[in-house]
């Protein structure tokens, strides 16, 4: 086995989770949210197409109280409808 062949083998953390490959994709924001923060369906299928075949994605910026919205498109998990809504519901 090289080196390279380790990355898409599975890994399992500390804690016993176990992950399906070492790849990992670092937030990056996308500026797709709605004015309110809410998330859209675009966001949805943005981080969808990634999810087959990364082993972690750790999601873009996110404001935690209703003041920190930084720019438009962020989005928020400053309440609990928030954090469990599906796409637009919110809106």
């Amino acid at each position: 086995m090289t080196s390279n062949e380790r990355i898409l083998q599975p890994f399992t953390l500390p804690n016993g989770t176990e992950l399906k490959n070492r790849l990992l994709m670092a937030p990056m924001t996308t500026c797709t949210g709605y004015f309110d923060g809410t998330v859209t369906s675009e966001l949805v299928e943005y981080y969808r197409a990634r999810a087959g075949s990364i082993g972690t994605i750790i999601v873009e910026c996110c404001f935690i109280d209703d003041y920190g919205l930084a720019f438009p498109g962020a989005i928020g998990i400053d309440n609990d409808e928030k954090k469990n809504c599906r796409p637009g519901e919110n809106r």
